[in-house]
């Protein structure tokens, strides 16, 4: 099922970003827009050994939106698992 596009344009291309770099974007139901997962989590270790990064949260109305689309896009970049793939090649 496609993810519901997100009202605001700076966000939306940031979503749009990690998309692109394979991260799934799930809608929420309620206030927040929705959740971000990274491509690289998987059962046995989390990104950076605690999760941090693995999921992230989507706001629908953040207090600014150009540093919240900024952030999306940083915590893609710095993927650590990602990271240590573009390392191993």
């Amino acid at each position: 099922m496609p993810r519901n596009k997100h009202p605001n344009k700076e966000i939306e291309e940031a979503l749009k970003y990690a998309e692109d770099k394979h991260w799934r974007i799930e809608n929420s139901k309620g206030h927040p827009f929705g959740q971000m997962y990274c491509p690289y989590k998987d059962s046995t270790e989390p990104c950076e050994g605690n999760g941090k990064w693995c999921r992230v949260g989507i706001w629908s109305t953040p207090s600014n939106t150009g540093n919240h689309a900024k952030n999306i896009k940083k915590i893609v970049d710095r993927c650590i698992r990602k990271q240590e793939e573009n390392n191993n090649e």
